[in-house]
């Protein structure tokens, strides 16, 4: 299952307490399905601004904002999933498609301020297609995490100790359920995020 984001204004997710828990001295990781319908700018997750954006950035690439910006790698086909992934950890910083090919560059330091959003950014920019299994960790996740994020192996059960929000995003109410310990459900930013999904997903994420 998938949520639906439309393009109706604030149709996205927004929690101004959501992310307090993540710790730029340690770094965080960002990991999200998504099937984007056209070639504009989508974001996935942000706490803008100032803060951090992660997001398909047009064409074939990704880019990542942590105080500067990263370009990501090429190789996005729109009207399918694809799994997307960032690292903010300094100089290190990653960004990730489908677990494997990969940019690594310096985004700067902490990135502070804002209110945390899933599909939009709140300056306009917003998804457009569906997202699922949308996760964060106060922590650097390892290739070889990644890689099972990609194949689909549920983020509840992927370094969980560190793990400060899950949404499924299955797309059968608002608020969205946060499956992590947190437990903070997401509620809409002002607009309307019908309660609709993409049922098609192929390869459900791994039952717990």
């Amino acid at each position: 299952m998938a949520r639906e984001f439309p393009t109706g204004a604030n149709a996205f997710f927004a929690h101004a307490g959501v992310i307090a828990a993540l710790n730029q001295a340690t770094g965080w990781t960002l990991s999200v399905f998504a099937y984007i319908h056209d070639n504009n700018v989508r974001p996935f997750f942000a706490r803008y601004s100032p803060g951090f954006i992660f997001q398909y950035a047009g064409g074939t690439a990704l880019n990542l904002y942590n105080a500067a910006w990263l370009g990501g790698p090429a190789g996005i086909a729109n009207n399918a999933f694809n799994h997307y992934a960032a690292i903010a950890n300094g100089g290190s910083s990653q960004i990730r498609i489908n677990g494997g090919g990969y940019v690594t560059g310096d985004t700067g330091g902490g990135a502070t301020g804002g209110t945390f959003k899933i599909g939009g950014r709140g300056d306009g920019y917003q998804m457009y297609g569906f997202m699922c299994e949308a996760a964060m960790w106060n922590a650097v996740l390892t290739d070889s995490e990644i890689r099972a994020l990609s194949r689909r192996v549920s983020p509840a059960v992927v370094r969980p100790t560190a793990l400060v929000g899950y949404w499924p995003l299955w797309g059968n109410g608002v608020p969205e359920i946060d499956c992590s310990r947190t437990r903070i459900p997401i509620p809409s930013a002002g607009g309307t995020v019908p309660n609709k999904a993409y049922a098609h997903f192929a390869g459900s994420p791994m039952a717990l």
